[in-house]
């Protein structure tokens, strides 16, 4: 996937999150420098800081307001 098509596909999920403001539960966004993701649930989450952790990536995690 080339840099546009990428960049594209963040601005569209962080689009969709910003569209589901009805959601009352807390999420987190897992921020790595190859890559960005939401986690809807706390298995989601760790799944995710398990994936960075096993590419030996460094990550960040985000609270989501919405």
């Amino acid at each position: 996937m080339d840099f546009h098509e990428y960049s594209l596909h963040l601005y569209e999920q962080r689009q969709e999150r910003e569209l589901q403001t009805h959601n009352p539960h807390e999420t987190w966004f897992v921020v790595t420098s190859n890559w960005e993701q939401q986690a809807v649930n706390k298995t989601e989450l760790k799944e995710l800081v398990d994936d960075a952790v096993l590419g030996g990536l460094a990550y960040k995690i985000e609270t989501c307001p919405f």
